[in-house]
C-alpha cells in the first residue's frame, strides 16, 4: 500500500504505452488527417455540425504541420484564432485510441506497478492508500485502469462500485481537462473504448441515412466527440474558465499537502511547470515564476 502522501503528475509519455500519441505524434495526426480536402478525418470533423465560420480546415492543417510547435497547444497559444477547430480535432483523433485491452495486456506496465503498489486484501484497507494523481492528458486511461482492476480484484457487481472506491481512495484531477467522463451521457453510460466511436472511425457515415441503428451509433459517436470538444481546455486566455482555475488550484493543494511528488512521462516545459507551481496565475505565468 502507499500510505505516504504522494502525488504523481503525468506528462503525455505515460498514457503513450496505453495506445496515445505524445504532443507531436497528435499534432501530425490531425494534420495529416486535413492535408488535403474531402479527406475522411475532415469529412467526419465537419459532420459533427459545429460552426468554424470562416476557417478552412485544410488551411489549418497546413498550419499546424509547419508551424515547427511541438504540440497543439503550444500552436493554439500562438495562434488562438483556431481554437475552436483545435478542440473538436483533438477529441475526434484522442477518442479513437482508447484500448479497453491494451492496459491489461501480459507484461509489467505503468499503471500494473502502480496498482500493485497498492495492493490491499479488501476495499477497506485499499482506501487507506494516499495516492493522487495530477495530469495534464486528456485521456482517461488512468481511470478506466484502476475501475476495471477495481472491479475484477474486489468482485463488484457493476462498474459504478469500483468507481466510486476509486473516488473515496483518490483524485485524478486533468488540469487542462479531459476527454468525455466515463459514464456521463444521457443516453447510456459511456465506456472506454465506446463502439459509438469506434462505429463513427469505421463508417462513412457523416449524416443522416436510412440504416437507423449505423445513424444512431454515429450521432451518438459525435455527441461524445462534441462533448469531450467542450471539455478539453486549452491554455490560452480566451479558454479559461473558472472549472480551469479550480483544477489547477486542487492540483496545487494536492502538491502541497503531499511528502513525495514523482513526475512521469513529462516533459517539464516552462509553462506548464510555472501554472502547476504558481496557484494565483494559472493563465498567464510571468517569465519571473517560470522554472
Amino acid at each position: 500500500m502507499i500510505t505516504v502522501p504522494t502525488v504523481l503528475v503525468l506528462g503525455a509519455g505515460a498514457s503513450k504505452e496505453f495506445g496515445y500519441p505524445l504532443g507531436e505524434d497528435l499534432l501530425y495526426e490531425v494534420a495529416d488527417g486535413l492535408k488535403v480536402k474531402n479527406s475522411e478525418f475532415e469529412k467526419k470533423l465537419l459532420g459533427l455540425g459545429l460552426l468554424f465560420g470562416d476557417i478552412d480546415l485544410v488551411t489549418f492543417g497546413h498550419a499546424l504541420r509547419y508551424s515547427g510547435q511541438p504540440s497543439i497547444d503550444a500552436f493554439i497559444e500562438r495562434r488562438e484564432e483556431y481554437y475552436t477547430v483545435a478542440q473538436p480535432a483533438m477529441a475526434l483523433a484522442l477518442l479513437q485510441h482508447e484500448d479497453v485491452d491494451r492496459p491489461f495486456q501480459k507484461g509489467a506496465n505503468l499503471y500494473k506497478y502502480i496498482y500493485s503498489c497498492m495492493s490491499a486484501p479488501n476495499q477497506m484497507e485499499f482506501k487507506k492508500n494516499t495516492l493522487n494523481v495530477v495530469t495534464f492528458n486528456y485521456d482517461l486511461s488512468p481511470e478506466y485502469f484502476l475501475d476495471t482492476a477495481l472491479q475484477n480484484s474486489f468482485g463488484l457487481s457493476v462498474p459504478m462500485q469500483a468507481t466510486a472506491l476509486r473516488l473515496e481512495t483518490m483524485k485524478i484531477v486533468h488540469v487542462h481537462g479531459s476527454l468525455t467522463p466515463l459514464g456521463d451521457t444521457k443516453e447510456r453510460l459511456r465506456v472506454y473504448g465506446d463502439p459509438r466511436i469506434m462505429q463513427l472511425w469505421k463508417s462513412n457515415v457523416v449524416a443522416p441515412t436510412e440504416d437507423k441503428i449505423t445513424d444512431t451509433l454515429v450521432r451518438r459517436g459525435q455527441d461524445i466527440i462534441k462533448k469531450s470538444a467542450s471539455n478539453i481546455c486549452i491554455p490560452v486566455p480566451i479558454m479559461i474558465s473558472k472549472d480551469y482555475v479550480a483544477r489547477y488550484t486542487e492540483a496545487h493543494d494536492l502538491l502541497t499537502n503531499a511528502k513525495r511528488i514523482i513526475f512521469l512521462g513529462f516533459a517539464y516545459e516552462k509553462r506548464n511547470l510555472g501554472r502547476l507551481l504558481n496557484p494565483s496565475v494559472p493563465s498567464a505565468i510571468p517569465e519571473e515564476a517560470m522554472i
